[in-house]
């Protein structure tokens, strides 16, 4: 009588783990839509991972983060989509920022 509960509760609990994991990954969805990225930065370690994809010739890049996971799933998913001016002729990532002009600053001393 003991044996068929303890069956019937092992394959609950394996049923209920195998619904809640998954392995979603955004970044198919968008390597799909935009091809392989020109660049990618890769940093930190779970919980804190992040990886960021930059598409120079459409000037957007996309964030993705990864869940803690449950087991060895990790779910990587789209954090933000950023637009930026990509530098001409550059391979490493500088965000070009207009120098501020005569009169732009009203904090400034000239």
């Amino acid at each position: 009588m003991k044996f068929p509960f303890t069956l019937t509760l092992a394959l609950l609990f394996l049923a209920l783990f195998t619904i809640t994991c998954s392995s979603r990954d955004d970044r198919e969805k968008i390597r799909a839509e935009y091809g392989e990225p020109d660049r990618i930065i890769s940093r930190g370690i779970d919980p804190y991972w992040q990886e960021i994809w930059f598409y120079d010739r459409f000037g957007v890049g996309f964030e993705f983060r990864r869940t803690a996971g449950c087991g060895s799933f990790r779910d990587v998913y789209l954090f933000q989509q950023f637009g930026y001016q990509p530098s001409p002729g550059d391979s490493t990532f500088t965000r070009q920022l207009p120098l501020p002009q005569r009169g732009d600053n009203p904090v400034s001393p000239f």
